[in-house]
């Protein structure tokens, strides 16, 4: 189980608040990888790259600010 979303935002250094929790169940080996701690587990985070894909193009406008800010943050080429 790998963590995605607004949790993975925290993750990588990048605040924002969220009130869920997104998880990719069965990931493809490529789109993850990146170990973060959390408190007192390390869990497995989706790669910067990954999450600005899946959250660029979503009709949600925090999506896009999120998308937006982990390209600048992370010096991600725009797709």
């Amino acid at each position: 189980m790998d963590l995605f979303g607004a949790v993975a935002l925290n993750l990588h250094g990048l605040a924002r608040s969220t009130e869920d929790l997104d998880i990719f169940v069965a990931p493809e080996p490529a789109n993850i990888g990146e170990r973060a701690p959390y408190q007192d587990l390390t869990v497995t985070v989706i790669t910067p790259r990954m999450l600005y894909k899946m959250k660029k193009n979503t009709v949600r406008l925090k999506d896009r600010a999120d998308a937006d800010l982990v390209r600048r943050h992370f010096n991600l080429e725009q797709d």
